[in-house]
């Protein structure tokens, strides 16, 4: 019983922070199977950290040197950021290069997708950053900011 009841409050805690990105594009890419890909890099923080931000959850992912996850994940944004509240995009070459979108609100808590494609070293780099929490944008965009996240 004892084992249940740590499992239970395990899983409990841990089990909104899976669900943050839920009913949006994005969130199939924040899943295990997503993660194995080559070239696929993954940062997840919570807690004490980020407790003066107004940020409870940031989730990052960086697709390096493969085009196809990148084109995936590139859809899925647009996808998202169609039925963002605000967005503020810029394109290079018939590409999104960057994308910072304001989404509706989900249980309370403001999330916020940034987007930045660019290529480095002659590879395609694509980062994703998807952000929950009480804070507004004018917060989300000085913790973003930052040089030490």
């Amino acid at each position: 019983m004892r084992r249940f009841t740590i499992l239970l409050i395990l899983l409990l805690s841990v089990l909104p922070k899976v669900l943050a990105q839920e009913g949006l594009s994005i969130t199939p890419f924040f899943s295990q199977e997503f993660f194995e890909k080559p070239g696929i890099t993954t940062v997840t923080v919570t807690g004490k950290k980020l407790k003066k931000t107004g940020i409870d959850i940031y989730r990052s992912l960086t697709v390096t040197g493969n085009p196809e996850s990148s084109n995936l994940l590139e859809q899925a944004v647009k996808r998202d950021g169609a039925k963002a509240v605000s967005r503020e995009v810029s394109f290079r070459d018939g590409k999104l290069h960057f994308g910072f979108y304001t989404l509706k609100p989900h249980d309370r808590m403001n999330r916020y997708i940034l987007y930045l494609n660019r290529t480095e070293e002659g590879k395609r780099k694509t980062t994703l950053i998807y952000l929950e929490g009480t804070g507004d944008t004018n917060q989300i965009k000085k913790f973003l900011n930052k040089e030490d996240i």
